[in-house]
């Protein structure tokens, strides 16, 4: 008995002794590693996930929810998950408020973001100050986040008034092959309006001519009144920025009438598709994000993640949130643990992302300046010889410095 007990005993040490010299592999590199299990940060979004309107914002949330994801299995941050807690505002500016005072005064979030419309965010950063919440605006940019910023407002979206109409500007000039007769058309919103008087003031000292200016409901399904309009002003050239659907709707609409002129829209989310679709030459796209028809290695990614977690939208609208999802990954990294509203405010104050190509360079912001310090753009258009999206002009660099 005592020999079967002594070569139990030694049976038995050996196998502890051989468990304890096993050592778990490294994950190969982007490899899932152990799910995060960790007490998770807490991330607030609003955004028009109804309405008419959701095709520009929704899917900015879509990428954020896939991108955290796709994170949180891989070990989320620091061993943390990331929670991203939504509620749905319809770009309507009293549940935008409601869904901003739930999500900082109830839930607590330590980091807000707003991907809606732009009449939502007066009140938005407003219960931002008066909780001392940073607040992340994931659509277009708005002044406060210009330098001299407000402390509180920052805005990784690709799009911003003043800047975007300065580089329209300055292609149309370059493009144009006759005198310019301009067209600006977007909806009746402040933002739109801030845009077109600093592109009407810039258009004028480079000898362009605008010969109209068409502020529509943002509700207008109809949009031949407007552009009879355009085409009655005799305009040879239109800038349009607005979402996405006040933007093509006027060009379909003045396809319909049979007129002949250049057009350039900002590039939303759509913008592959729907120049895909239409095949026009003479329809341009600026772009803040590189279109997926240039298949980078990071729009192979941003596809991966998408067929993976089986996104609604198509995959080639998900650049804007996957940006905005890099930033708050990079910003929850450098606040470190338990990240609260100030980490957070302190970490984006001072952040550098490197996007991977879906911007022409790093998305910089500084204490000052929760812009960026360069803003990016390329332009792009359908060309019918060799039937695909072609680069029109490739990144030009604009740098932001402070308001006088």
């Amino acid at each position: 008995m005592r020999r079967f007990l002594l070569v139990g005993l030694v049976i038995l040490s050996l196998m502890l002794s051989a468990v304890g010299c096993q050592t778990t592999p490294a994950p190969q590199t982007g490899a899932p590693t152990k799910p995060a299990q960790g007490e998770p940060y807490r991330i607030g979004v609003t955004a028009a996930l109804t309405g008419p309107f959701a095709d520009t914002y929704a899917p900015v949330y879509e990428a954020i929810n896939v991108y955290f994801q796709q994170l949180n299995e891989q070990g989320g941050i620091n061993g943390h998950p990331v929670q991203i807690l939504v509620e749905d505002d319809a770009a309507d500016a009293t549940k935008a408020t409601s869904n901003a005072t739930k999500l900082v005064q109830q839930e607590k979030v330590a980091l807000l973001t707003a991907a809606t419309l732009s009449a939502t965010y007066g009140s938005i950063m407003n219960i931002s100050r008066s909780a001392g919440t940073p607040v992340l605006i994931a659509s277009v940019c708005p002044t406060q986040a210009y330098p001299p910023a407000d402390p509180l407002v920052f805005c990784p979206a690709s799009f911003g008034a003043l800047y975007d109409g300065t580089a329209a500007i300055r292609f149309i000039k370059e493009t144009a092959k006759e005198p310019v007769k301009l067209a600006l058309v977007g909806i009746e919103s402040p933002i739109v309006r801030t845009n077109f008087d600093h592109v009407t003031k810039i258009a004028s000292e480079s000898g362009i001519q605008v010969v109209t200016r068409q502020l529509m409901p943002p509700t207008a399904t109809d949009f031949t009144p407007f552009a009879t309009q355009v085409q009655q002003a005799g305009a040879n050239w239109v800038f349009a920025w607005s979402p996405w659907s006040s933007q093509i709707g006027p060009f379909d609409a003045l396809q319909k009438l049979g007129w002949k002129g250049d057009y350039l829209l900002w590039a939303h989310q759509p913008a592959d598709e729907e120049l895909s679709r239409r095949k026009v030459d003479a329809l341009y796209a600026i772009a803040g994000n590189a279109l997926f028809a240039e298949e980078l290695p990071v729009h192979k990614q941003i596809r991966a993640a998408a067929q993976k977690y089986k996104t609604s939208y198509p995959v080639e609208y998900m650049a804007e949130g996957w940006v905005t999802a890099q930033v708050l990954e990079q910003t929850l990294r450098n606040a470190g643990w338990p990240g609260g509203a100030k980490a957070m405010q302190a970490a984006l104050a001072k952040l550098s992302v490197d996007t991977q190509g879906l911007r022409g360079g790093p998305l910089v912001f500084t204490a000052d300046n929760h812009f960026r310090t360069k803003a990016w753009y390329k332009f792009y258009r359908w060309n019918s010889q060799q039937n695909k999206i072609v680069t029109a002009r490739d990144w030009v660099g604009i740098d932001v410095v402070p308001s006088k």
